[in-house]
């Protein structure tokens, strides 16, 4: 199998010391990749922000369920919220994914 060889500037351009050239296609592959990286970084971001919306939406059907059918009152719901931030599976997660009181209520409605 044959190498291509590396593409050379133009004439009278010096390259900056350090940088090697690049065989012929490699800009073009690499901005390829980089867009393929970026697109499969943004469907996993929409996929993990799906699948919250989906639990925060079930965890809040749960408590208007419970509040309705068995009286679940705010001491209720204080109590699940201090739960869940003293979890040690929650306390693990980066701030912005750790549940407190005003996102419960947030749920809820």
């Amino acid at each position: 199998m044959s190498r291509k060889k590396p593409t050379k500037p133009a004439p009278g351009l010096d390259l900056p010391p350090g940088l090697s050239l690049q065989p012929e296609g490699y800009a073009g592959w690499l901005l390829e990749l980089k867009g393929r990286i970026y697109t499969a970084q943004q469907r996993a971001a929409l996929a993990v922000n799906r699948e919250l919306v989906l639990l925060y939406w079930q965890i809040g059907r749960d408590v208007l369920v419970r509040q309705a059918r068995q009286g679940w009152g705010t001491k209720s719901i204080d109590h699940l919220a201090h739960d869940l931030r003293t979890n040690q599976m929650v306390d693990s997660l980066p701030p912005e994914l750790q549940t407190s009181r005003p996102s419960i209520e947030q749920i809820e409605s």
